[in-house]
């Protein structure tokens, strides 16, 4: 379970689906919660300088909006809303 973290791509076992969309849980927060989670992926990836940092953050989040976020319907219907909000106004900060 912990290798499907890398690509979450949709599974058919419940398990899994559960497991993936509480480790996207936190795309779903309040603004000010997700604020908080983007600055502390960024330290996470200070060794990068900010122009590859940007562009592989960019492309993280084209792929998260390309598609549903959540897999299980508890989560789609509590977090997929704000999650494709937060998104959106992060990737609008970074083009």
């Amino acid at each position: 379970m912990i290798i499907a973290t890398k690509f979450h791509d949709k599974t058919f076992n419940s398990d899994s689906r559960y497991f993936l969309d509480s480790d996207l849980a936190v795309l779903g927060s309040s603004s000010s919660q997700y604020d908080e989670y983007i600055r502390l992926i960024r330290k996470e990836y200070q060794i990068y300088p900010t122009f590859l940092y940007r562009r592989g953050r960019l492309k993280v989040l084209r792929v998260l909006l390309n598609k549903p976020i959540y897999q299980t319907d508890y989560f789609t219907s509590k977090y997929e809303k704000q999650a494709q909000r937060n998104l959106k106004r992060e990737l609008q900060t970074l083009v």
